[in-house]
């Protein structure tokens, strides 16, 4: 289910888990209870340690820990986040587990088919950086994102609020996991649009999250919900755009001129979403 804007422009969407076999609900079964554990055994069992600003921050109170490569906060260059390494291992425990590598590769499929042009963008940034420094590596090899957040509840409710690292007019993968009915809590909320979406576990909603406000609704005492976002932020397209360099290690003039660009640069990126009619073209509808 596209988001659209009055002029037909996508800007978003909703997605259920693919159907890999005959059976959809075997699928989301399957990769919701595989996550579970997942996140449920590093959290519980001594593997991941949180900050205090990962248990109580301000997109909620739960356990969250953000893995991948970033840029900005002082680094020189884009890196990947620093973690010890009893956290480090668990954080490659869950990359490797099945259920995030499907929904990870799942998510970038949905946002290659909803928005070619801003994924081929993305795309474009990955290499050049990949081509930059060959020692960066991502977290997914079948992912466009370069970091991502695993949101460990144990009841995930994230309130209002706006991703304003992300790139501006990126895309935010969110996929929702847990034991909890979808239909009575854990819907999102796009303040902005008035819309208030249901979100069964393991459907993914691609959103521009550095822009439109938003947060879930509850679920019940009893029950479960976590979360799995996938993002790129958007210090890393400046760090490219500005020939590989960052703003605080420019002198003024070439940083006002730099900020310059990207002031006209973020005009020309309001033509980089698809419209219906560039969709049904393109896949001959």
């Amino acid at each position: 289910m596209p988001l659209i804007d009055r002029n037909n422009i996508i800007f978003g969407c909703v997605a259920p888990p693919p159907n890999e076999s005959q059976n959809s609900g075997e699928w989301i079964h399957q990769v919701n209870e595989e996550a579970i554990a997942a996140l449920e055994r590093e959290r519980d069992g001594a593997g991941l340690s949180f900050k205090p600003t990962e248990k109580n921050h301000r997109r909620g109170t739960y356990f969250a820990k953000a893995d991948g490569v970033s840029a900005g906060g002082g680094q020189a260059h884009p890196k990947r986040i620093y973690h010890s390494k009893k956290t480090a291992a668990a954080l490659n425990r869950l990359r490797h587990e099945r259920a995030f590598i499907k929904v990870a590769g799942h998510a970038s499929a949905v946002f290659a088919h909803w928005s070619p042009k801003l994924f081929n963008y993305y795309g474009e940034v990955m290499d050049k950086l990949k081509a930059n420094d060959p020692s960066l590596t991502f977290n997914f090899p079948n992912s466009i994102f370069a970091c991502c957040t695993y949101n460990l509840g144990p009841r995930t409710i994230a309130v209002e609020h706006l991703d304003h690292l992300n790139y501006i007019y990126g895309w935010c993968s969110i996929t929702s996991f847990g034991r909890f009915n979808y239909k009575k809590g854990g819907h999102l909320i796009l303040w902005d649009l008035k819309l208030v979406i249901e979100f069964p576990p393991c459907w993914t909603i691609l959103i521009p999250s550095s822009y439109l406000i938003h947060s879930n609704t509850c679920i019940s005492l009893e029950e479960t919900r976590y979360s799995f976002t996938q993002y790129t932020a958007g210090a890393l397209f400046r760090y490219v755009d500005d020939g590989f360099r960052m703003r605080t290690e420019m002198e003024d003039d070439i940083r006002k001129e730099a900020q310059a660009m990207q002031r006209d640069r973020i005009q020309e990126d309001l033509n980089i979403y698809s419209t219906l009619d560039d969709l049904k073209f393109l896949y001959n509808i």
